[in-house]
């Protein structure tokens, strides 16, 4: 075989190479469908009881006071005989609680649809509004849930308070108990804090949640 063959038939494969590489294709197939498909976000929804109110609701106003308190006093409670409870409203929370009236909804509250698990975050409404400078610094408050508590905060730091207090599972509710201290060092006297506590329940399964109760007083 002469290089002048040899040549032509290099030529010829490098071709037909090139030629398959440009004529090549992939079978594809008509598409399948999976149809009709749904996602949906959880429901959040918070309520708030006393044993004196007239059923579950999203604000109570028991008008709380807590009078006469010292220089060195530790956890006063200003709940006492209140009976307070915050629930995880998932729709038949007059159906676990024996408490006097609450164990009903009140009038004109529609019954919630909570199916999430909820981390609560106590926290002030705004700042407290006291009649002696410094006097937010000098008392403090411990809020307790159930079994968990905040331990005590100054009146202060509750409008961006971060410290949560347990959870709620959907239609679980626990009571409520506050109790205030006063700094040994406190000077003022016949002086007054007023203040609204509200409860954000936030699902633990992600961020959000919202202000779902608030506790005036």
């Amino acid at each position: 075989m002469n290089k002048q063959l040899m040549k032509s038939m290099s030529f010829i494969a490098i071709v037909l190479v090139l030629g398959i590489s440009a004529t090549y294709a992939a079978f594809t197939s008509t598409p399948v469908t999976i149809a009709n498909n749904t996602l949906a976000t959880g429901t959040a929804e918070l309520k708030l009881c006393n044993s004196a109110g007239d059923g579950w609701k999203t604000t109570i106003t028991p008008s709380m006071t807590l009078n006469n308190l010292v220089p060195g006093d530790t956890d006063e409670e200003l709940t006492l005989g209140q009976d307070l409870y915050v629930g995880n409203d998932s729709g038949t929370l007059d159906n676990n609680n024996d408490t006097t009236n609450c164990n009903t909804y009140a009038p004109g509250v529609t019954p919630g649809s909570s199916d999430v698990t909820m981390t609560l975050l106590p926290t002030f409404v705004a700042a407290p509004v006291c009649s002696a400078p410094g006097l937010e610094n000098d008392l403090s408050l411990n809020i307790k849930v159930g079994a968990e508590e905040s331990g005590n905060i100054p009146l202060a730091d509750w409008f961006t308070n971060t410290t949560t207090v347990g959870s709620l599972t959907p239609d679980q509710h626990a009571e409520v108990t506050v109790f205030a201290s006063l700094s040994s060092d406190a000077e003022d006297q016949g002086a007054t804090c007023t203040f609204d506590i509200q409860f954000v329940g936030t699902s633990e399964s992600g961020p959000g949640g919202d202000p779902g109760g608030l506790v005036e007083g």
